[in-house]
């Protein structure tokens, strides 16, 4: 189930304390609503009662998603993944071997969490799609100020959600990019990792490529 509990939080502007629901984890199967929530990033976003300021609460989140076995992890630079490990191994039985076996991502941010579940439910593979994004910075070095982020399939092409600063717009790319990116990481030697709670991103790719390439130089 979803974990809740209610926080007494300070306005910073007008000072006003108050007690607000903020959520810890979030089962979907459970609790489908949250869900559209979490995607429209409303989830923990807190509205002063009295002056209407608003702002996110900055609380580590657990996405949880038992259909897809999938958890995902959005969190600081400074939360520990291990105890998240410790707690599904106290669970008991069944439960517990299901929970350990299901794919662990880490995210830092609430638009790297809405990519992830956008990938998934799309069926797309996230060290694939970070290819994919590292190639085109690659071959348009101007692209490299820019964060991207996966939003949708369509048929002949995939929606991406782009941001340049704080500003976001939309862009396109062909949907056989996508396959090219699956096909380049395993020309590389690449068949996944089992690394838990593994932050899938960027920075994790070019070290995946610099380890890969180091591999291939040795054979």
């Amino acid at each position: 189930m979803s974990r809740i509990t209610q926080d007494s939080i300070t306005c910073p502007k007008c000072s006003r304390a108050s007690t607000w629901p903020v959520y810890h984890s979030v089962n979907v199967q459970l609790d489908p609503m949250l869900k559209k929530e979490v995607l429209d990033q409303t989830l923990n976003h807190f509205v002063c009662p009295g002056c209407k300021y608003d702002a996110q609460i900055d609380v580590p989140v657990l996405y949880h998603d038992l259909d897809k076995g999938l958890m995902i992890q959005l969190a600081s630079d400074e939360f520990d993944t291990s105890q998240l490990d410790a707690a599904l191994s106290a669970t008991g039985g069944q439960t517990r071997e299901a929970l350990l076996a299901m794919k662990t991502r880490l995210v830092r941010s609430g638009n790297a969490l809405v990519e992830k579940i956008l990938l998934f439910d799309a069926g797309l593979d996230d060290y694939a799609f970070e290819w994919l994004k590292l190639t085109i910075q690659y071959q348009q070095p101007e692209t490299q100020g820019y964060r991207l982020f996966f939003h949708a399939l369509k048929p002949k092409t995939i929606l991406l959600t782009a941001f340049k600063g704080d500003e976001p717009f939309s862009t396109e790319i062909p949907r056989q990019a996508y396959a090219q990116a699956q096909a380049a990481l395993k020309d590389l030697g690449f068949h996944g990792e089992s690394q838990r709670w593994a932050e899938v991103d960027l920075k994790h790719m070019v070290e995946l490529a610099n380890k890969l390439s180091e591999l291939r130089e040795r054979e």
